[in-house]
């Protein structure tokens, strides 16, 4: 995805960050290419869209974050789930609506990812702990890839 500032291309998306409890957008890395990758905070996006992110700012030099979002989902009663993988942020507020989860390839091929609403980051192993149901993955959402 496009990193736009005054309508000039600035680089591409490259990993989102993402609050410790996985609730907010904290901020973007892109690949500025031969700038190398460059760290916008939120409060200096103006907007996601599906084909381009709006900043003000071009960002200050920082190495990519090697903490991917990637992490296994457990239920309330400690039973593996599968693993998160994307998260779900809105547009507008850059909060998450929800978290995506792979049960697996078979699965993930069969009947698709499930999203994750309702959960919490267990604090002691990083899991993910979902409680809620899963709903079925729909198309059209915006995901911000944190990986």
């Amino acid at each position: 995805m496009n990193v736009v500032m005054d309508q000039r291309r600035v680089g591409r998306a490259a990993q989102a960050h993402l609050s410790e409890d996985l609730t907010r957008l904290e901020g973007l890395w892109i690949d500025a290419g031969l700038c190398g990758a460059r760290y916008i905070p939120a409060e200096h996006i103006a907007m996601l869209g599906r084909v381009a992110v709006i900043t003000d700012s071009p960002g200050a030099r920082k190495r990519i974050c090697q903490r991917a979002l990637f992490r296994r989902a457990v239920s309330t009663d400690g039973r593996r789930l599968g693993a998160i993988v994307d998260a779900m942020v809105n547009e507008i507020s850059f909060t998450v609506d929800a978290l995506e989860l792979s049960r697996g390839v078979w699965d993930d091929l069969m009947h698709g990812r499930g999203l994750v609403q309702h959960f919490r980051v267990d604090p002691d192993t990083g899991n993910i702990v979902v409680e809620d149901e899963i709903t079925e993955s729909k198309e059209g959402n915006t995901a911000c890839e944190a990986e």
